[in-house]
């Protein structure tokens, strides 16, 4: 802000502007500051210029101007200069309060007639630097009416800045400009303009007003004709102000810059009487008695016309419909504004959203006047309108839309689809004949048709060709180049997400970054960690023993500082090459966002599950965690010219305080630091709240309920716009004042999720579930996933010798959970069967659920979490059905069913045929008869309980790919033993399941094995003339129209067709061979598609999406062997087709109708019980009948279809009434080795 002279009382009567100042960037040549003002009336005035710079330098601005010059223009000629003030010939007149403080400034004491001056600040001797023009009155004559202040605007401090005094005994109207775009237009014109100027006004730290596209503003009808931007996407405001100092602040919006120019102009009563009935004012209550107020009546003085306010001289609000968006005008809030309707048929009826709880980076954004947030649930991009909050447009994107961002010229955004493995590009341009279409997919392909740009998630860009896309399970940034994917950038953390480009440097934040915490394992006598803490052998306990029950050895968890933490990674945008790593910033690094002078502010949640580590050593359990599993903080780094020591800032009380009810600011999430630098406004998801921090000091200075699990926030001038990712809604928060945030409107999203799993979704999400408030569900198990950390729970200790403590447990994800009862390691939560377990080894124990009502199980999970984990063991309270902990009955209920409802994300290189690659056959055959991992780790679900021995389950090999911490207690996650075996110590997936056994094919048979879906569900081609004829097209193209011919995907699109008269939206489904129209009769080939495409004629984005049988209530089906489908078994008894091609199989969740897949291609037949009628068997026996017989014998992978659903697990068959071919690899190509299993 401005230091403004102080006004203690006023010598003006009336109300006037007594002193305009501006600051901004002093550069050279044509990009020095320049004044420009008015002295208005009859009379010469006088007046006193100062140009400063040191001055600020002293205020703690940086980078201001050393030694700046002023000199005043009347037209071309000059008027005076001045260089160091003292030096000037009326030094002597200038008032004491008004002289500068430095000596280097300068100060021009001027009598002047009426008329137009420029004021111009230069730096002496070329020099550059922040600096300020300010023209103050000294008289009581003429009137100072206009400023006009050019110069660079740039970002933080370097942001254009505008001080105004009003004095006098009453308010005083003015208008502010904020001019870029028609700089463009000048005779001369000005190059490098401030492409989209964003204007806020200030009383003090308090917003009074703000305006990005003049237009949008309220008051916009009240600006005179004369002062009326040029350009639409220029600032104006007309405000009212009481005498007193304020700023005007013009920015770019989205931290644009370029040379702008900021206008205060004193504005005449006569120029605001509009309604022309002599009072002054345009809101003189209602003149013409017509029932409308002034300010809202276009006809002020003509009661007749009192309904006319769409201006069209019906005189009526039943005008039919003026602006053609479908609305009669009598129910129209806009009758004039065209708010562009969703086309019928646009958003699909028929598709299904599975719920893949998907992870969210910047999901929100505000550009050209529109709200963009990210509808997930329903795979749509929303756009709102920031004035009216109305719809403006929804665009079909990919499946799971997670994060967006808007390019640096604002004429697109992109957003990250999650699930699809795609980039949308939609075209934002208000003058784009093509606005709010997605013009362009990025997405990218092997030979064998697999993605190689999985679950992507944040999105930055360094400039508009340029750009950079997180890749989390890959641990990679794909670089974009001209909207292709040129290459990609290895990170060695796991799972980056959050990514920001600031100047010519880009930050990366890997989300699981861990926090140095391991297994107190190492090579004993060698690597001893801190004395006591080394007190486990990985080689003996891990290799030369597979102790999975920690025997005889202490297993403490420990803090090792040889273990890598590597937290922020920084890269040189101009060659992609890494510049510096940052260490130990967090834990779970949420959101990060960057202010001008390069600080990156990172929400974080920080694990304590090292504060009760010492279960082996000192016995400790939950008591010593004292129910704060995690600190919320937010942790600031200085990045520039490099990134120095971390600071955290904590978000509550330290333990063993804890915060007062309802005062926890759980897991913080979306953070975003306002235009000035000084606050930061932050989403804490886990507490549904918004809150603001002091940037500087970090106190948190206000907080707003907001809806259920906020997760991103983008701002806009006074407002912040919050998107709740599981409410499905965006909170329209007022930060006028800073301190005490305001919700002032909430936008409700269409939402398509099973409203139990959205219900159940928000109780896992509420850290209102533990009893400090200060942690949910969801902390430990992300997205469905898991935090890759050890934890001490409340896990029983076995019942053999050498148990002796609470035995470490890594935490597990709850992906998958259907048909995979019981739940984690130890074999007790949530067990439909009984058996023995981890607390029962050698005896068998009554099951604690029904199988007949698999929520009872999730249930049984549910209500032991709530009991232990999340509740102070100290004084546990119990809830309204009066079982200990928190949450109701019913919202544990809802909990019960949404961890059903998450399946795993599709497999990430399942080709978009969805025929597995030889590789991944071979690995699925190896995992079962070479390895004999499938005894343990069995169809269809890779998981099986009640081990010999131990107990313990076996956990799914399902998602292994986003998994780097592994086995029960992490025994091979121990840096010590990584340096033995020479694994790079950031943990690769890949590399830690091959030293847990995994062989190429069998990694290939977890990156290509089926979770339920297609490998062609959520594959996009956009068709255009640029993309029609290349073969890549072709190809894809090819996969999903047969894939979609077999019902294995229901194949959409939506666009628009192109002529002479503009855009016409078009819908298709690919159905009876052909595209037809979801709308009307029309219908389309393949090549009738490409060619009209190829002449431009057609742009249109096709979707492999899924059918809505798709929810918890139609889950995955399931096939496996004839044992029960929990049960180990010494081998894997593969199923046989007999001659008249019929399996037996055992299945669950299979709907009549299904359809058979075979080797990925759906062939004829049936599927029916043995006895018993689908989907209920008799003991789950069915028969699958398959009409044509394969040609060729061997082994083949089988798959069920439900109808509009979910596919099976990849099922292991074997028909041998055929000759089985030759291949490398059997005995007729090996001789008799195998060495192709070796």
């Amino acid at each position: 802000m401005l230091a403004h002279a102080a006004v203690a009382s006023s010598p003006f009567a009336d109300q006037r502007i007594v002193n305009i100042s501006t600051r901004g960037q002093v550069l050279t040549g044509d990009d020095v500051l320049i004044g420009g003002f008015i002295i208005a009336g009859s009379e010469p005035k006088t007046v006193m210029l100062r140009a400063r710079g040191p001055s600020l330098a002293d205020a703690g601005v940086p980078g201001a101007l050393t030694d700046p010059n002023l000199t005043v223009y009347s037209g071309p000629n000059q008027v005076d200069f001045n260089d160091d003030w003292g030096d000037h010939s009326r030094s002597g007149d200038i008032p004491p309060d008004l002289a500068p403080s430095n000596p280097a400034e300068a100060a021009i004491m001027i009598t002047l007639a009426p008329g137009p001056y420029t004021a111009i600040v230069r730096g002496t001797g070329g020099a550059t630097g922040i600096g300020i023009v300010e023209v103050f009155e000294t008289d009581q004559t003429s009137r100072l009416a206009n400023l006009s202040t050019r110069a660079n605007s740039g970002t933080g401090h370097n942001v254009l800045i505008a001080g105004i005094i009003i004095a006098g005994d009453g308010p005083k109207t003015v208008a502010l400009r904020g001019i870029g775009p028609s700089f463009a237009n000048l005779p001369t014109p000005v190059p490098n303009e401030l492409a989209d100027p964003e204007l806020t006004i200030f009383s003090g730290a308090d917003v009074v007003d703000h305006n990005i596209r003049w237009a949008d503003h309220p008051r916009a009808h009240d600006v005179p004709t004369q002062l009326m931007p040029t350009e639409a996407a220029e600032a104006a405001v007309i405000r009212t102000l009481e005498p007193g100092p304020y700023t005007a602040i013009l920015s770019g919006t989205g931290q644009t810059t370029g040379n702008a120019l900021v206008e205060v102009f004193e504005v005449a009563a006569s120029q605001l009487d509009f309604d022309q009935d002599g009072l002054l004012n345009s809101a003189d209550a209602d003149d013409d008695n017509d029932g409308f107020l002034d300010g809202d009546d276009h006809h002020r003085l003509d009661a007749a016309r009192a309904g006319d306010h769409d201006m069209d001289g019906l005189d009526s609000l039943v005008d039919t419909d003026d602006d053609n968006d479908g609305i009669l005008d009598v129910g129209d809030l806009t009758p004039l504004d065209y708010v562009q309707p969703v086309p019928d048929g646009h958003i699909s009826e028929s598709a299904g959203h599975p719920m893949f709880a998907s992870p969210h980076v910047n999901p929100i954004a505000v550009a050209q006047g529109n709200v963009y947030v990210v509808n997930t649930p329903a795979d749509t991009l929303d756009v709102f309108s920031t004035t009216t909050r109305l719809p403006v447009a929804r665009v079909n994107v990919g499946i799971d839309p997670v994060t967006v961002a808007v390019s640096p010229d604002r004429r697109e955004l992109w957003v990250s689809n999650h699930v699809s493995d795609s980039i949308s590009i939609i075209d934002i341009d208000p003058a784009s004949a093509m606005r709010h279409q997605v013009v362009h997919t990025i997405q990218s392909f092997d030979a064998e048709m697999a993605t190689t740009i999985d679950e992507p998630t944040g999105i930055a860009f360094a400039s508009n060709d340029k750009a950079y896309v997180a890749l989390g399970p890959a641990n990679r940034i794909a670089v974009i180049e001209d909207r292709d994917v040129a290459g990609y950038i290895d990170v060695t953390a796991q799972d980056p997400r959050a990514i920001e480009v600031h100047g010519d440097r880009l930050y990366v934040l890997p989300f699981e970054s861990n926090n140095r915490t391991q297994l107190s394992g190492c090579n004993l006598g060698v690597n001893a960690i801190d004395g006591d803490l080394c007190t486990y052998d990985a080689v003996e306990h891990a290799f030369t023993n597979n102790n999975v029950l920690s025997l005889n050895y202490d297993a403490d968890i420990i803090r090792n500082p040889n273990l890598p933490d590597r937290d922020l990674f920084v890269y040189d945008t101009a060659t992609d090459s890494l510049v510096q790593v940052v260490n130990t910033l967090g834990t779970l690094l949420y959101g990060m966002a960057i202010d001008s002078e390069g600080r990156v502010f990172v929400s974080q949640t920080d694990a304590r599950n090292d504060e009760n580590g010492r279960a082996g050593t000192r016995k400790e359990g939950l008591a010593e965690m004292e129910n704060r599993a995690f600190l919320n903080q937010i942790t600031r780094v200085n990045c520039l010219p490099s990134c120095t020591t971390p600071t955290f800032l904590d978000l509550e009380p330290l333990p063993p305080s804890h915060p007062a009810p309802g005062m926890a600011l759980a897991t913080p999430f979306g953070i975003k630091v306002t235009s000035d630098d000084e606050t930061l406004v932050v989403t804490a998801a886990g507490s549904d709240k918004l809150f603001t921090m002091d940037a500087a000091s970090g106190s948190v200075l206000g907080r707003v309920d907001v809806g259920a699990v906020p997760r991103g926030v983008a701002l806009d001038g006074p407002h912040a716009y919050v998107m709740n990712a599981v409410d499905n809604s965006v909170s329209v928060v007022d930060l006028s004042s800073r301190a005490d945030p305001s919700l002032v409107g909430t936008i409700v999203m269409d939402d398509p999720t099973h409203p139990v799993v959205r219900r159940g979704r928000a109780a896992f999400n509420d850290a209102n579930a533990s009893t400090t408030g200060t942690f949910s569900c969801e902390s430990c198990h992300p997205d469905g996933g898991a935090d890759q950390l050890l934890w001490i729970l409340d896990t029983p200790i076995c019942d053999v010798g050498g148990c002796t403590q609470i035995p470490p447990r890594l935490t597990m994800p709850v992906r998958g959970l259907r048909d995979t009862q019981p739940y984690h390691w130890d074999g007790i939560p949530g067990d439909p069967y009984g058996g023995n377990n981890t607390a029962s080894i050698n005896a068998a124990t009554d099951p604690n659920c029904s199988i007949d009502d698999p929520a009872s199980c999730s249930l049984f999970l549910v209500d032991g979490s709530l009991e232990t984990t999340m509740c102070d063991v100290s004084n546990c309270p119990t809830n309204d059905s009066g079982k200990p902990g928190a949450l109701s009955a019913s919202e544990r209920d809802d909990m019960a069913t949404f961890l059903l409802s998450i399946p795993f994300p599709p497999a990430p290189r399942r080709p978009a045929d969805n025929e597995l690659t030889q590789q991944a056959q071979d690995g699925i055959y190896e995992f079962n008869f070479v390895k004999d991992c499938g005894n343990c780790h069995k169809m269809p679900f890779l998981v099986s309980s009640n081990t010999p021995g131990t107990g313990m389950d076996a956990p799914t090999w399902r998602g292994a790919y986003d998994r780097w911490m592994i086995l029960p207690q992490g025994r091979l996650n121990v840096v010590d033993l990584m340096n033995i075996v020479q694994m790079p110590n950031h943990f690769p997936e890949d590399r830690m399941w091959e030293l847990a056994g995994a062989t190429p094919e069998i990694w290939q048979m977890v990156l290509q094995g089926s979770t339920g879906f297609s490998g062609a569900f959520g594959r996009q081609v956009t068709l255009h003339s640029g993309s029609a004829g290349l073969a890549a097209t072709s190809s894809l193209l090819d996969d999903l129209i047969m894939v979609a011919s077999e019902e294995g995907i229901l194949l959409e699109g939506e666009g628009v067709l192109i002529d002479e008269g503009g855009p016409t939206p078009v819908a298709l489904e690919y159905r009876n061979g052909r595209f037809e129209s979801r709308t009307d009769a029309t219908g389309y080939s393949r090549s009738d598609l490409v060619d009209l495409a190829a002449g431009g004629d057609l742009l249109l984005t096709l979707t492999g999406r899924i059918g809505r049988n798709s929810d918890v209530d139609t889950p995955q089906p399931a096939l496996w062997q004839d044992v029960p489908i929990h049960q180990q078994t010494n081998n894997v008894n593969v199923p046989w087709m007999n001659q008249d091609g019929v399996i037996r199989f055992k299945g669950r969740h299979i709907l009549p109708g299904a359809s058979i897949f075979l080797g990925g291609r759906r062939v004829e037949g049936s599927v029916a019980c043995e006895t018993g009628t689908l989907p209920d068997c008799t003991n789950e026996y069915i028969l699958i009948t398959v009409d044509d017989l394969p040609e060729a014998g061997g082994r083949y992978l089988l798959q069920v279809q439900n109808q509009a659903g979910l596919f099976s697990n990849d099922a292991m068959i074997y028909y041998d009434h055929a000759p089985v071919p030759p291949r490398p690899g059997n005995l007729i190509a090996s001789g008799g080795t195998f060495d192709a299993w070796d």
